[in-house]
């Protein structure tokens, strides 16, 4: 039987129209599905699926949306999955927090990184872009109560490309990646170094090394993953819809560096006072609420909110120092509250 007559492979919204028919249904409805209709498949055990629910393969569920939802072999073809369309299949997990917001649970893996063959490629014609500029997003709900991952259930799934602004700040988090690399400090990457794209560990083991250019030094195994901070911005407002949107602090493309041009609308209000700003900005002084610094920041930044949608990507927050005339510190910086029995549970990576 041929299977792909349910979706045409050629075509990326084919592609999308049938993946919808996942939304709803848990990774083990799918296989029970599958079972009663196969004729020919891949493997047909019934140990087949707990192949898939074992949790230290971390593709395991990409592949059983592959192999028993679209009928095609996991393989490890670098092209993308659906490379007659263009398009990568991404299957990650969400979860719902306390308040009832939507987040992302993980990073999104989308290729290892080849130190040798990295240095010699340009962007728009790199292996990682070719990965990345068409995503079919399969969003399952991940919920700690549910032991067999394979009652997890799918809540979405809808194609995404990274919108014109995204891609000026992917770009430069690319080159930094890069340019590091380049200077024979791959040892030395870290996901603190970029925005949306990082360079995400990527080994069996914490002593896993491989060679690198230009440096003696063995590095970690590493992948391009966009961070965690911006799935949760796709999910929220391109994947699920009638959620909040915030305000870019970059209003045009002709931006080389996000960071730079933040550093360089800032300073350029250097040695104003605290009054200054709020007569130029129109923020009341005397009421002086208690993040009044970080709201001029905001403001000076273009942003009328508290919010600016390059900050909510990359999950970065805003923090104002107050330095005294001698130049010292006038107070200790705060961090949120931390319970002591989650702390010891999680992974610091770099």
């Amino acid at each position: 039987m041929d299977y792909t007559k349910d979706y045409d492979e050629t075509e990326p919204l084919s592609i999308e129209r049938y993946a919808q028919k996942l939304i709803g249904k848990t990774f083990a409805e799918i296989c029970i599905e599958d079972n009663m209709e196969m004729i020919t498949m891949v493997k047909e055990t019934l140990d087949y699926a707990e192949t898939y629910e074992n949790k230290k393969r971390k593709g395991g569920l990409g592949e059983l949306i592959e192999e028993r939802f679209f009928h095609y072999k996991s393989n490890n073809d670098s092209r993308p999955d659906f490379y007659k369309a263009g398009v990568e299949l991404k299957v990650t997990p969400y979860k719902i927090n306390k308040n009832g917001s939507l987040a992302a649970k993980e990073r999104l893996i989308i290729t290892m990184i080849d130190y040798f063959k990295i240095i010699g490629e340009e962007f728009e014609q790199s292996h990682l872009w070719q990965k990345a500029r068409l995503i079919l997003l399969v969003y399952y709900l991940y919920q700690q109560e549910i032991e067999d991952r394979l009652n997890y259930r799918i809540g979405y799934a809808k194609l995404f490309t990274p919108p014109e602004a995204d891609i000026q700040i992917i770009k430069h988090d690319f080159k930094v990646i890069v340019e590091k690399i380049k200077a024979g400090k791959a040892h030395e990457l870290s996901e603190g170094d970029t925005m949306y794209l990082g360079a995400a560990p990527k080994a069996a083991t914490s002593q896993n090394r491989r060679k690198q250019p230009f440096s003696d030094e063995p590095a970690k195994p590493r992948a391009f993953s966009f961070k965690s901070s911006y799935m949760t911005y796709v999910l929220n407002n391109y994947i699920a819809t009638g959620k909040d949107t915030y305000e870019s602090i970059i209003k045009s493309d002709a931006v080389e560096s996000f960071e730079d041009y933040v550093v360089n609308k800032i300073n350029a209000y250097r040695d104003y006072s605290v009054r200054d700003l709020c007569g130029e900005f129109q923020v009341e002084y005397e009421k002086k609420p208690k993040n009044l610094e970080a709201i001029l920041a905001y403001r000076i930044l273009g942003i009328k909110g508290n919010h600016a949608e390059e900050f909510v990507k990359a999950n970065i927050v805003v923090k104002a120092i107050r330095i005294e005339k001698n130049n010292t510190i006038k107070e200790s910086m705060s961090f949120p509250t931390f319970r002591f029995k989650e702390l010891v549970k999680e992974k610091w990576v770099v």
